[in-house]
């Protein structure tokens, strides 16, 4: 068990088996997250108050939700709320052993059909106590979380979970893994401006932690953003210069000029198809440049 630096916390001193805390851990609002499948590193965050555990996210299945949740009540901190970063399988599938519990989502977000009492959604920005706590102002500030919606990228409803106090940022599939995770559902145009948006809540320390991977810092934000960028840019070009989609990818083979984008053939393809998928919905198509005559 991980066991945190401060000897003044009121909180159990150990944590359940397999999590381990990131972030700032001098405050008595902390972040600790936990790898619930392996294979593919998928991760579930705590934010861990001294009276209750706010989960981002509940594991692919009702067993896995069921026990984080037999975890925390056997640590003494019991969950009191969930927050979900978005509503694929990996991260709702959990989301039964909770159905009591009060539920935030995006309103956007495409949840599980289940009866769910307390779901509340939201559009843009909203703040919550982390250990469940309501109508008191001074506890809300002092466990304060912020979920946040940046736009449409991974998903229609990514939630951002800001944990002012840790200095960590919660993103979802946002980033994390070695590469971006593109969905058929993802908005490739406006995936860097979410980016953009966690790396504004962040400090030049602040960590980012995603439902896949390693925390990651500013910089590899930045990097992040940058081949996502680069690769609708690169869309753009290929369109304005009248290459089709079946074309596309031995263009960009051929030219000298194209992005140096160090992704795989398979997110390559995948984005080039969002991509064009999306500027065909815009009117934005290849045209033929027929060669001019007299001039």
């Amino acid at each position: 068990m991980d066991t945190p630096d401060s000897s003044t916390d009121t909180r159990p001193t150990e944590l359940p088996e397999g999590w381990s805390w990131q972030g700032d851990t001098t405050t008595d609002t902390r972040v600790a997250t936990r790898d619930v499948r392996p294979e593919d590193s998928l991760v579930v965050a705590a934010v861990v108050t001294p009276t209750g555990v706010t989960l981002v996210d509940t594991g692919a299945d009702q067993t896995t939700g069921r026990h984080l949740r037999d975890q925390w009540e056997a640590a003494g901190t019991p969950v009191v709320q969930v927050i979900l970063s978005h509503g694929h399988p990996e991260q709702t599938g959990g989301l039964a052993a909770f159905a009591d519990l009060p539920i935030l989502a995006h309103e956007d977000a495409e949840l599980p059909d289940l009866e769910l009492p307390a779901l509340q959604t939201f559009g843009l920005i909203t703040a919550v106590a982390a250990d469940g706590s309501t109508g008191a102002e001074g506890v809300i500030d002092r466990h304060r979380l912020e979920a946040c919606f940046f736009g449409k990228a991974h998903t229609a409803g990514d939630v951002v979970v800001h944990v002012p106090a840790a200095g960590v940022a919660l993103v979802g599939d946002l980033v994390g893994g070695a590469h971006p995770r593109l969905d058929r559902d993802s908005t490739l145009s406006t995936w860097p401006s979410a980016i953009d948006g966690v790396m504004g809540l962040m400090s030049e320390a602040g960590v980012a932690v995603p439902a896949r991977g390693k925390p990651l810092g500013k910089q590899e934000l930045f990097l992040r953003r940058a081949d996502l960028a680069g690769l609708f840019g690169e869309a753009e070009h290929l369109i304005s210069s009248g290459v089709k989609r079946e074309d596309a990818r031995r263009a960009i083979t051929e030219d000298a000029d194209a992005p140096d984008i160090d992704l795989p053939d398979e997110v390559w393809d995948t984005g080039l198809d969002l991509a064009y998928a999306e500027l065909a919905a815009r009117g934005v198509v290849p045209r033929t440049h027929l060669p001019l005559f007299g001039v």
